[in-house]
């Protein structure tokens, strides 16, 4: 029934008409409402009508005016703010009596600790204590508290760094040995950028999706293939650099490497490695891989899932440089824009972030918090440069030929 009154409602309404309908199935009943403004009428008016025919469902479509729509929207992000305030204001009072309650402990604990701490440290920690909360409902932890300025991965160079992005895709084949030669080689890169996957018999391999099917002759999920299995893929089929009319890495023994491999063939290259599914054990794989290859001076590990960055913090001990997770990012460019001078204390050390949310602003709050920040992906001249002239500390590319020609 209600389809039937969609329907006639919208032949009411006619093919001209700006003026959106207020469709009831209580009482089978269709009504003008007062004009909008001239996007909501764009998005709701009469013209979607085609749409709503293909799907006549039991909708009951109740259009607020846009000054209502925006009176709440207002409401909302004042709201936010206000609350946000209050607890910054109830977390420092509440870390402050935690801190004189600290105090009477027996000597050998707490006390000894905290008092090794300067007042701008532990201003630091009371502040990230709300939003570690807010980040995970248990404890994220925090950099070492004695430790000023972020653990960046002792045998990286001096920022700005150029981060081949896949090993420079648009160079090689992406994610392959022979691509990450071809970047080093031609490019001067810094540090290989890549992606690690868990095989279903619980090897490390270095892919970028979750499947073989783009970048190489086979099809399948790679948790449900075996290290045998992919070894036997061409790694090369799919790359080419003219639109199609060449593949010069076909057929070329170009396979996907383990992450064993790639430690091995580059033994001094500093490494940006990203854990890219929530896979049970991935995170104690891939720091027995790191320990094995005593890489962890020279390696940085991100992970957009919090929940895998985490346990990754956990199973490494912290000896390993984190970026942080989609959460914590979007809390840390909330924090920059609502308290941009008050530094944090997070438990990760870059902020590796999208370039179309890095402002100037953005890298000076990140820099007050002694976090790198390193950038993705950018493949212009142009943009390139505005984001050095930010002071970004590194920024990752398919394009690390054209970076090194900037820097």
């Amino acid at each position: 029934m209600t389809g039937a009154l969609v329907r006639n409602c919208l032949r009411l309404c006619g093919p001209t008409s700006k003026r959106p309908l207020l469709i009831s199935a209580r009482n089978s009943t269709c009504r003008r409402l007062k004009p909008l403004s001239n996007t909501t009428s764009r998005m709701l008016s009469c013209r979607a009508g085609a749409a709503w025919q293909r799907q006549p469902t039991a909708w009951i479509l109740e259009l607020l005016s846009s000054y209502g729509i925006q009176a709440r929207r207002i409401f909302v992000v004042a709201s936010f703010f206000v609350g946000f305030g209050m607890c910054m204001f109830w977390s420092d009072n509440a870390l402050a009596e935690v801190e004189t309650s600290d105090s009477s402990a027996a000597p050998g604990e707490t006390l000894l600790a905290s008092t090794a701490l300067s007042g701008e440290q532990s201003s630091c920690d009371r502040r990230h204590a709300l939003f570690g909360y807010l980040l995970h409902r248990h404890n994220v932890g925090t950099r070492n508290p004695l430790a000023l300025g972020a653990q960046v991965p002792r045998d990286w160079p001096a920022s700005p760094v150029n981060i081949a992005h896949r090993g420079g895709k648009y160079l090689a084949p992406e994610n392959t040995l022979i691509g990450f030669q071809e970047g080093l080689r031609r490019a001067g890169v810094d540090v290989l950028e890549f992606d690690v996957h868990l095989t279903a018999d619980g090897y490390l391999v270095v892919i970028h999706d979750d499947e073989v099917d783009r970048t190489t002759d086979g099809t399948g999920l790679v948790r449900e293939m075996t290290l045998q299995e992919i070894k036997q893929l061409d790694a090369g089929y799919e790359f080419t650099d003219d639109g199609g009319k060449t593949y010069p890495y076909r057929d070329l023994g170009h396979t996907v490497p383990t992450l064993e491999e790639v430690y091995q063939a580059f033994p001094k290259t500093p490494a940006n490695i990203e854990i890219k599914e929530d896979q049970p054990g991935i995170e104690r794989a891939l720091w027995q891989e790191i320990e094995k290859a005593k890489a962890k001076n020279r390696t940085l590990v991100v992970s957009r899932k919090m929940s895998v960055i985490s346990r990754f913090r956990e199973v490494s001990g912290g000896q390993v440089t984190t970026g942080a997770s989609i959460r914590e990012m979007v809390a840390f460019l909330l924090w920059s824009h609502v308290y941009p001078s008050w530094p944090l204390c997070p438990s990760y050390d870059a902020l590796q972030v999208p370039k179309e949310i890095v402002t100037s602003g953005f890298v000076q709050a990140a820099q007050l918090s002694n976090l790198r920040v390193d950038v993705w992906t950018v493949n212009t001249e142009q943009g390139m440069r505005r984001l050095l002239g930010y002071g970004v500390d590194g920024i990752m590319t398919d394009r690390p030929d054209l970076l090194n020609r900037v820097l």
